[in-house]
């Protein structure tokens, strides 16, 4: 160690000296060495002809994709667990939720529990045999922080759906088609994951309520789940494979082949991270589980 009164003043003596005690000298960038080393870049690309790219691993690719969606999740999964909150009769429409600013970046305050409530509801399937109409609700009967959760459900499906870019670049006339064919099936699959992980055969939701209609698709779903312990890396990745369809026959070319493009991206991934984690004879059983999901 040198004392800095100790230290010499002169800069090349100082520089000699730390070499001396076992410096590596290639480790000081210069401002020169800087700019040799951008002229030498630019001659060498000057005479392959091709630009410099950069490389980056499939391994690295795939991983980055997937916590772009574990991301995504988490944001909606705090939206579902937050304050924010609107009434069905708000008079919201498609488009106007598809033209609102997202609240998925947004930081809301949790909700509470609900506590004291009650709502009598028939089974689906009794109105439907019956052509029993469902019920009028009087929204002002229930606490502000009730959740009525088949439309706050739709509400931040959504917003999750409009957070992705390539969305964004389609029409706005097969952007209300996707919103139609695969809200219900994104519905049922978060819920289904979310009851799941906190250990529940029925389907709950983060306000403590509980689904109150018996739909044996969903159920079946949540016993797929346990049945191959599902991870949340291969859930983020069958949610995203449900929402890039491009077998509807409603939306237009050019939207086909965009959904097409991000589906292979999502299956291969997908793919990779089965292969990780299952072995070769467990992968045929596992991935027919995972199609029966979605």
């Amino acid at each position: 160690e040198h004392k800095k009164q100790k230290r010499r003043k002169c800069r090349a003596c100082r520089f000699r000296r730390c070499v001396e005690e076992g410096m590596n000298p290639n480790a000081i960038v210069t401002d020169k060495r800087k700019l040799d080393l951008k002229d030498f870049s630019e001659k060498r690309q000057h005479l392959l002809g091709v630009p410099l790219k950069r490389i980056i691993l499939s391994e690295n690719r795939a991983f980055s994709s997937r916590e772009e969606l574990l991301y995504s999740e988490c944001r909606i999964q705090l939206l579902r667990k937050s304050v924010h909150n609107f009434r069905p009769d708000c008079g919201f429409t498609m488009d106007s939720l598809l033209d609102k600013f997202t609240p998925m970046g947004t930081s809301s305050p949790e909700m509470p529990l609900l506590t004291n409530w009650s709502m009598t509801l028939m089974d689906i399937e009794y109105h439907l045999n019956n052509r029993v109409p469902l019920p009028v609700i009087d929204y002002n009967k229930y606490p502000s922080n009730f959740k009525f959760w088949f439309y706050m459900d739709l509400v931040y499906h959504m917003a999750w759906i409009s957070s992705f870019d390539f969305f964004k670049t389609l029409e706005r006339r097969d952007q209300k088609t996707i919103v139609k064919m695969v809200s219900l099936q994104l519905m049922i699959l978060t819920t289904s994951y979310f009851s799941y992980r906190h250990k529940s055969s029925s389907c709950i939701f983060p306000d403590g309520s509980f689904f109150v209609w018996n739909t044996d698709h969903m159920f079946d779903v949540i016993r797929n789940c346990f049945e191959i312990e599902l991870e949340e890396e291969e859930y983020v990745l069958i949610k995203m494979l449900l929402l890039c369809n491009p077998t509807w026959q409603q939306l237009s070319p050019a939207t086909r082949f965009v959904l097409a493009s991000v589906q292979r991206k999502f299956t291969s991934v997908l793919l990779d991270y089965c292969l990780v984690r299952f072995t070769h004879l467990s992968l045929n059983n596992h991935s027919e589980k995972s199609r029966q999901i979605g």
